[in-house]
């Protein structure tokens, strides 16, 4: 593990996935503003503790985030919580780009008629400031964006395989990159565009230069804003129930299908990363949702590729470093699994819980951290990665940066799993420049 630095010469980055596409939850009102000072709470105290920010500077990234029009903003409404931020803001869909009742029918349906952007959103309180990841980013500013959007590609699958039915010539073929045996399947697949289903969701991340002030000077660092693509195709219904059991997780199974897509969007931001690291020679975090595990093939040949480490692991407890024992436990959560909670009663003015069992918390000498973030399927699907240190890249930067030592954890870093705003918990890392 590379060396660690003092937390007062450390910063701080979360990422958190709004949860747009929870529709039981309504976004309008008082429920709407409820969910926004969950969100806002992230910037005080990332890690759910009570620690608060440790008075470090920050940055947020945020997936799946929702603009409304008028004062139900909730992005308006966090921007006003804080002083003086640096935002961005990159719609990936939209009403009134994709009118279409498949993506927003539920939505209607909870919220009524109303127009709908849903997008990524990087917020970085004063004295951190945004500018786009661009070869004139120290230059005096020529427009008011403070990223740049990266687009990543969306593909659909041939579904006609076992029917022997031939695919046209418009259906591209390839095989697993990370399957070297002959039996590896073949993937016969082709760009598409956005149907309204989850399948063709248009994906996108964004692109930042982030300056931290760090003691008396500052480091620059490319912060990547992502959310990869998911197919339907891995939902494998619900994982087996106790006794007592009123609800169940989902179980999720990646397909073939599911992992290329990733590893074809990955490629895209390996290229950008090697960008980053060939013409402004600064470190980079890459983070966000990315709808696969650290140890999925597409993931760990991405972080292969442009030198990057998870912050956080499957098979180590960030908060104690052990290899987890993963007893099962009762945990009570809500209807849309926005809220998993230790005990059955709920909050006032919470839904009703109801008592689940898992098996996705340390459990070593009692530890209870959680080790995943998606609520409802029990997967750590969100990361924060970060330049690896001891990679040949790193040799040709400005400065390299480490996980920074913070108490009652054991990598600097974590998952806050103490809101309810969404059904993903977000993550957290603490970092410093080396040698800081």
């Amino acid at each position: 593990m590379a060396p660690q630095a003092e937390v007062a010469k450390a910063f701080l980055v979360t990422s958190a996935n709004f949860g747009g596409g929870v529709t039981s939850t309504s976004l309008l009102g008082e429920a709407g503003a409820q969910r926004v000072a969950g969100l806002s709470h992230l910037l005080a105290d990332p890690s759910g503790q009570g620690s608060g920010a440790l008075g470090m500077p920050g940055l947020l990234a945020i997936q799946e985030m929702i603009r409304l029009p008028g004062r139900d903003d909730p992005l308006d409404q966090l921007l006003a919580r804080l002083l003086s931020p640096s935002e961005h803001f990159a719609a990936v869909t939209s009403t009134a780009r994709y009118p279409l009742p498949s993506k927003w029918e539920r939505r209607w349906n909870t919220d009524g008629p109303l127009d709908v952007v849903e997008g990524l959103a990087v917020v970085a309180p004063h004295p951190v400031a945004l500018r786009p990841a661009t070869d004139d980013h120290d230059d005096p500013p020529r427009h008011s964006s403070h990223g740049r959007v990266i687009d990543l590609p969306i593909l659909e699958f041939w579904a006609h395989a076992e029917e022997r039915v031939a695919p046209g010539d418009s259906w591209l073929r390839a095989p697993l990159p990370w399957e070297t045996n002959d039996a590896s399947p073949e993937i016969i697949f082709r760009p598409t565009y956005y149907q309204g289903s989850r399948d063709t969701d248009p994906r996108a991340a964004t692109a930042h230069i982030a300056r931290f002030p760090v003691d008396d000077a500052s480091v620059a660092v490319a912060v990547v804003n992502v959310h990869l693509g998911t197919l339907r195709s891995e939902d494998a219904g619900d994982m087996s129930t106790e006794v007592g059991d009123e609800l169940a997780f989902s179980l999720r199974r990646p397909t073939v299908e599911a992992m290329y897509l990733r590893h074809r969007q990955f490629q895209v931001l390996a290229e950008f990363v090697a960008w980053v690291y060939r013409r402004l020679r600064i470190p980079v975090i890459v983070l966000g949702d990315f709808n696969c595990e650290p140890t999925s093939p597409e993931m760990t040949r991405f972080c292969e590729q442009a030198h990057l480490v998870p912050a956080l692991q499957v098979d180590t407890c960030w908060r104690c470093g052990a290899s987890p024992a993963r007893p099962k436990q009762r945990r009570y959560a809500n209807d849309s699994f926005t809220m998993i909670r230790r005990v059955g009663e709920p909050l006032r003015g919470d839904a009703a819980l109801h008592p689940v069992t898992t098996d996705a918390y340390c459990g070593v000498n009692n530890c209870t951290a959680p080790l995943f973030t998606h609520k409802r399927n029990l997967s750590l699907l969100d990361n924060i990665l970060v330049s690896d240190v001891r990679s040949r890249a790193a040799r040709t930067l400005s400065a390299n940066l480490t996980f920074a030592a913070v108490a009652g954890t054991h990598s600097g870093s974590g998952i806050n799993d103490t809101h309810a705003f969404s059904d993903h918990n977000s993550v957290w890392a603490t970092l410093a420049p080396v040698g800081a």
